[in-house]
């Protein structure tokens, strides 16, 4: 074990010597650890333990762990990375227990990208990461979440972009992404929405970009988007849609490209 950390270390130690540009060979300092501002790790074997070797980042903004090994609970040695604003963990083993070390990081004020996605997390890990108002960019998307898992997200005031794709949730969740008004990009691929749940879309008039993929809507849900004067982007494939229906919304949205096939 001992000999696994220390090749670990090694490892994080080269990284971000490359994050600064610094010689392999050279010695890193408490003076370099504070100008590397992103660091990437993706990939990597790195274990929740190890993570204790960026506690010194002091200075970091961008933090790639996706593909890594961390289940969470390295996440506490973030406590000093005060200017963190986007944290990449999906596609890891982060798990509903690894997510409590948000509720001791009072530090993430400047979080504005969280994503999450492939990983362990259920709804009892979202409430773990309720407090995180900060965030912009929301990514929880093919994880056990459902309708209860988003009614914890309802305080987010801040979310411009929000991928529920592949999760469980059904027309339930717009009663609260109904009222995220400042959302510019949704991803609601392969979930169980149907016309009914798509009437909470015409709310949600920052809206560009919009991914209905996958989805139980027919022509009728095409209705609620026609006051969504800013969408440049709407994803229809595998739906019940029709090319009439898709027809008479161009007509709405004549700046909109408009995919279903």
């Amino acid at each position: 074990m001992i000999k696994i950390m220390m090749n670990q270390q090694d490892m994080i130690k080269k990284m971000i010597k490359e994050a600064i540009g610094k010689e392999a060979m050279e010695p890193l300092t408490k003076s370099d650890m504070k100008r590397v501002k992103n660091l990437d790790l993706a990939s990597m074997e790195v274990s929740d333990e190890s993570l204790k070797y960026i506690r010194g980042l002091t200075e970091l903004e961008t933090l790639f762990l996706d593909g890594t090994w961390t289940a969470g609970d390295g996440l506490k040695y973030l406590k000093n990375c005060k200017n963190i604003k986007r944290l990449y963990l999906f596609r890891t083993r982060l798990n509903d227990r690894g997510l409590t070390s948000f509720k001791v990081l009072k530090n993430l004020g400047n979080l504005e990208v969280l994503s999450i996605s492939e990983t362990r997390v259920t709804n009892s890990g979202l409430n773990q990461i309720k407090h995180l108002t900060s965030i912009k960019d929301l990514d929880v998307s093919k994880n056990q979440i459902s309708d209860k898992g988003v009614k914890y997200l309802a305080n987010f005031e801040n979310l411009e972009v929000l991928n529920l794709g592949s999760t469980q949730i059904t027309d339930l969740s717009f009663r609260y992404i109904s009222k995220m008004t400042g959302l510019k990009i949704l991803y609601l691929s392969n979930t169980e929405i149907t016309d009914a749940g798509a009437e909470g879309l015409k709310d949600l008039t920052d809206l560009e970009m919009l991914y209905l993929d996958g989805t139980q809507i027919s022509d009728k849900a095409l209705t609620f988007l026609e006051g969504l004067k800013k969408l440049r982007w709407l994803s229809l494939f595998s739906t019940d849609v029709t090319k009439k229906g898709i027809k008479s919304l161009q007509k709405v949205l004549s700046d909109t490209v408009i995919m279903d096939q």
